[in-house]
């Protein structure tokens, strides 16, 4: 969902430079690309740690809900994590969990904070 999102917003800057010759088109895309990465560098400048803004507030939800799951080490790099509903099965080694949202997004979903929460606890 989010590659298509990035997609659509560069699709979609890329409509009024279609009926230009190549040259001016390619002209006009590294333009645009030059002031997203400016407006980009501009908002990291801004933020207090390693990630963005948007980033620190979704992790900070995530911290906040995962402190009420229930983590199980299951093998040197295989966690269990349980919520009120689900369970799942983070492998910390592999880089995989099973709601696989890890897989396709590529940030740590909830399950796998926990499990590595866990594990900054353990040592």
């Amino acid at each position: 969902m989010i590659l298509n999102n990035i997609c659509e917003v560069f699709n979609k800057q890329l409509v009024g430079a279609r009926d230009m010759k190549i040259i001016t088109c390619l002209e006009y895309i590294r333009e645009y690309l030059t002031k997203r990465i400016i407006n980009v560098k501009k908002i990291i400048a801004k933020s207090d740690g390693p990630l963005s803004p948007a980033a620190t507030i979704m992790f900070d939800s995530i911290k906040n809900e995962v402190s009420q799951y229930n983590v199980l080490m299951t093998s040197s790099s295989n966690y269990q994590v349980t919520d009120s509903r689900n369970k799942t099965v983070v492998d910390v080694q592999m880089r995989t969990c099973s709601c696989r949202k890890w897989d396709l997004i590529g940030m740590h979903c909830k399950h796998v904070v926990a499990a590595i929460w866990n594990m900054s606890e353990m040592v």
